[in-house]
């Protein structure tokens, strides 16, 4: 198996536990052991601590886990992150955050004004999805780690807040900005399954594809690399054949993702679960 070339640390990122296990300590004591402190406090349900725990696990499964070794190996793995990263955990996040501290952080006037524009972040949150599929961008944000990063932080952040600004309002207003993010996606993953080349260079060049792994692994594994002529070496697709099958999955889950948010969406305004009297609701 290609993944016994890497180490626990490669793998398993103890990093990324580390991090996803502080977060869970400060929810839960925000939540639980300091909650009294906030204004009209209600204790934690199972279902937010559920949704928080589920979006974590989530999270460190696509930049933790083997996961995020084989998105520099295969484009399929990377389509599998970018849905799950940038779509569902925003989502499971904003549902596991109880409604008393999405209140407090909204009372700021910057946070309200974003959270009244669902049309404008899903505009913002598409062009930047759009934006990091092309392939001149997808191969720089892969070469340099910095620029990934930050990218990776803002989409993800403009991602929660748009599913943020979905909490409480009525399903009419928000269904349309989540079909255009979806309609983009959708055409994104088709651009790639009908692309007659190879798109992404740091999936077919062996030089760009080890200028690559080398941010992500240390020198003795980057050494025992070195043999391999490039990614595709670890798998019996071709790159047009990844290509073709991640825009396929891409499509499959991101359908999926999106249909259980409306599900969601639409069950919790029925049961009226959602607070109806928060600032920018109508």
């Amino acid at each position: 198996m290609f993944l016994s070339l890497f180490g626990f640390r490669e793998l398993w990122s103890p990093g990324m536990m580390i991090v996803c296990l502080f977060v869970l300590s400060i929810y839960l004591l925000i939540t639980i052991k300091w909650r009294k402190d906030f204004k009209n406090s209600t204790p934690l349900s199972i279902s937010e601590a559920f949704s928080f725990i589920l979006a974590l696990l989530f999270l460190y499964a696509v930049k933790g886990a083997p996961i995020q070794i084989m998105t520099y190996l295969i484009y399929t793995a990377y389509t599998i992150q970018t849905v799950i990263l940038f779509v569902l955990v925003p989502f499971l996040v904003v549902r596991g955050i109880p409604n008393y501290l999405l209140a407090y952080i909204r009372s700021t006037p910057f946070v309200s004004t974003l959270l009244c524009s669902p049309i404008y972040l899903s505009v913002v949150w598409s062009i930047l999805f759009v934006c990091r599929q092309i392939p001149i961008v997808f191969d720089y944000l892969r070469l340099h780690e910095t620029a990934e990063s930050i990218y990776t932080i803002l989409l993800f952040t403009c991602s929660f807040i748009f599913m943020w600004s979905m909490k409480g309002k009525r399903f009419n207003l928000v269904w349309k900005p989540l079909l255009l993010i979806y309609i983009v996606m959708t055409l994104v993953a088709s651009i790639v399954f009908f692309s007659p080349v190879d798109l992404y260079k740091t999936y077919t060049d062996g030089a760009m594809w080890m200028q690559a792994m080398a941010l992500c692994i240390p020198a003795d594994t980057l050494n025992q690399l070195s043999a391999f002529s490039g990614p595709s070496l670890f798998t019996n697709m071709t790159p047009k054949q990844d290509q073709q099958l991640g825009s396929k999955l891409i499509q499959v889950i991101q359908t999926i993702i999106f249909g259980i948010i409306l599900i969601a969406m639409r069950w919790n305004q029925k049961s009226r679960t959602f607070s109806t009297s928060q600032h920018c609701d109508d």
